[in-house]
């Protein structure tokens, strides 16, 4: 797998926020309220001067301007009908800025919204210490999460050494302080936890939060015991016992309420199939459980097989996914034209592409692989889709594109969860 982390990374949404942070001296700690991003929610239209949506969108910023906040630094006010000129207003300040720390960053937040969405019904703005969300649209209390208004920022300082073990170590660290996030106070109850953490020479500093309207704030993680965790342990069990077809796919569902919907698949590589397929898809099984403990959804890539659990219900077949794709490259530059070298791999991936989709006797085979002479060497490449792609030769044509993106090696690889394309100068399959 690839992996590239950063000394510090922040995740954003109106019901959410994950930072991090390397400190190697503590007294250069930044605490300012800087401003991180805005959207005006464009859908939901704008409003006229004078009119009955702008005088309630003032008064919910005079009160939210005069009134005291509760320790939780949380506050929601709605005016009006849902059939009319409905509007609602919620702040969340973070958890360590509460009394005037949050009123002057939610006084910046209102003035800085009516900067950037002048006239917007809807938007967004976020800035250090708070959040600011404004709404034509009356949801339900409390709300599902909102998965679409989520943004990333990264501290530009790559990470020193082993960058696989820091992001196990501070995954797990987040994991922690996540089963801390709910705590009672006299008023009311906090989503919010921060700690340190020692790593080797440096120390680790981190947040979790979530917004009181949120119906789960660790909605990404199963209980133990719960209906998900029993649905995820029947249908590994299933792949596990079940006889594996030539094709090396499973695909199995389980649904007995619409809170537990769990959907696993795995792939493994064409010429992997039967025991081979079987002992990778348990050592990926038991990967995925090391690596992503109580996750409802996650993907593990290993050499030979694909394992991909989803708590989320999609078409079948589903849209090809771009976005849960990487890349490995052969260290190994190419010695001679590299630009010639890369069209020969391209052209060859391309034969490759036309011949991929195979019936056997039982099903199809969305697999190819071959092997060409290049001058006095010899070119080994294979290409491979899931059953459930949409369009295997579109997702196939599009990872072939993005292998010599960033520069050409005697080998590469672009994996993802519909399709995998693969070269090198050297024999990597079994047969």
């Amino acid at each position: 797998m690839k992996f590239l982390y950063f000394l510090s990374k922040r995740f954003s949404l109106p019901v959410l926020a994950l930072q991090f942070l390397i400190i190697h001296i503590v007294s250069s700690l930044n605490l300012t309220n800087e401003y991180l991003n805005h959207k005006c929610l464009l859908n939901q239209g704008k409003y006229k001067s004078g009119s009955q949506y702008e005088e309630s969108l003032n008064w919910i910023f005079h009160e939210m301007h005069t009134r005291p906040f509760a320790v939780t630094g949380f506050s929601h006010l709605s005016v009006g009908k849902p059939t009319g000129d409905f509007v609602a207003v919620i702040s969340q300040c973070r958890g360590d800025s509460y009394g005037s720390k949050c009123r002057t960053c939610i006084d910046t937040a209102i003035s800085g919204f009516r900067k950037r969405c002048p006239s917007n019904k809807g938007g967004i703005i976020w800035y250090n210490q708070c959040l600011l969300y404004i709404s034509t649209i009356k949801e339900k209390d409390p709300a599902p999460t909102n998965y679409k208004n989520i943004f990333s920022m990264h501290n530009p300082n790559k990470v020193r050494g082993d960058a696989k073990l820091f992001a196990m170590r501070v995954i797990d660290f987040f994991s922690e302080l996540t089963l801390k996030v709910k705590k009672t106070t006299k008023y009311s109850l906090i989503f919010y936890a921060a700690g340190e953490k020692k790593l080797g020479k440096d120390k680790l500093y981190a947040m979790v939060q979530c917004l009181e309207l949120i119906t789960d704030c660790k909605s990404w993680k199963y209980k133990s015991g719960s209906q998900y965790e029993e649905n995820l342990k029947w249908i590994f069990h299933k792949i596990r016992t079940r006889p594996y077809e030539v094709t090396g796919f499973s695909h199995l569902t389980v649904e007995k309420t619409t809170d537990d919907f769990v959907a696993v698949t795995s792939q493994c590589r064409g010429d992997s199939y039967e025991s081979k397929c079987r002992t990778c898809i348990d050592t990926a099984i038991a990967g995925f459980r090391k690596r992503c403990p109580s996750d409802k959804g996650g993907i593990i890539w290993y050499d030979q097989c694909l394992l991909f659990i989803n708590a989320i219900k999609e078409k079948v077949p589903a849209p090809i996914n771009y976005k849960n794709t990487f890349s490995m490259h052969n260290p190994n530059n190419v010695r001679g034209d590299a630009k010639l070298f890369a069209m020969k791999v391209m052209d060859f991936l391309s034969e490759l592409t036309l011949k991929v989709k195979k019936t056997t006797k039982y099903s199809l085979i969305f697999f190819a692989a071959g092997e060409k002479k290049l001058g006095k060497n010899k070119l080994y490449a294979m290409v491979q889709c899931l059953e459930l792609t949409m369009d295997c030769k579109s997702c196939l044509t599009w990872s072939i594109s993005k292998l010599f993106e960033n520069d050409i090696k005697q080998g590469a690889r672009v994996l993802g969860t519909d399709c995998d394309v693969r070269y090198e100068l050297y024999p990597f399959l079994r047969s």
